[in-house]
């Protein structure tokens, strides 16, 4: 008996009412997007030969910066390497990777 209580006093929304309130609620996403299409236009007036290879080629080179600073984001909104690693003051960590130099954090 509640469940039909409860069922009568919603409202159900539609498609289009559904993403009028997103697109309220979402205004930066919206200028984000106003912005790309700005600079592919520029891009496009600079470069007339700027097309879809060019797009896709940038986003595959930018695609391990991108995960880096969402990396970064995370580990500094977390609260820190620390948390993550159990350091102490002159704590030393040597980072190898095939192929590249050894990387070396000290903590003070």
């Amino acid at each position: 008996m509640s469940a039909a209580a409860n069922a009568v006093g919603r409202r159900r929304i539609g498609f289009a009412d559904a993403v009028t309130g997103w697109l309220r609620r979402s205004p930066w996403i919206i200028a984000l997007v106003g912005l790309l299409i700005v600079f592919l236009a520029i891009t496009k007036l600079l470069a007339p030969n700027y097309g879809a290879p060019g797009i896709q080629a940038l986003g595959i080179s930018i695609l391990p910066n991108a995960l880096a600073a969402v990396a970064q984001a995370v580990i500094v909104i977390s609260g820190g390497i620390t948390k993550m690693l159990p350091v102490k003051a002159d704590d030393e960590f040597i980072f190898s990777l095939t192929g590249q130099p050894d990387l070396t954090v000290t903590f003070s």
